[in-house]
């Protein structure tokens, strides 16, 4: 098990992390509480965070501040949607910048 944080807007508290799995979500800060284990120092973060763990999945902060899985369509669904399946890499990285 090993967590880190990646990145963080201190303006915003968005942030991301790099677990290495899914058993991991438990160390990761929420909104309401700080970060334990590897992410002792780690302060809240905002909703909407987001963690990558080592096998490819992506986890994000929920507004009831739990940490789940975000399963992004493959774009085949045609428009009309609320944009969320449209956010890109690039999207999250250009919020530190």
């Amino acid at each position: 098990m090993a967590a880190c944080e990646l990145k963080r807007n201190y303006a915003t508290r968005y942030c991301l992390f790099g677990i290495d799995g899914k058993n991991d979500l438990s160390m990761l800060p929420t909104s309401t509480r700080k970060g334990s284990g590897d992410l002792i120092r780690s302060t809240t973060c905002c909703i909407g965070s987001m963690a990558r763990a080592s096998n490819g999945k992506v986890y994000v902060l929920t507004g009831e501040n739990k940490w789940i899985e975000y399963i992004r369509s493959d774009g085949g669904g045609g428009g009309g949607g609320d944009g969320v399946d449209d956010i890109t890499e690039e999207d999250v990285e250009e919020l530190f910048e």
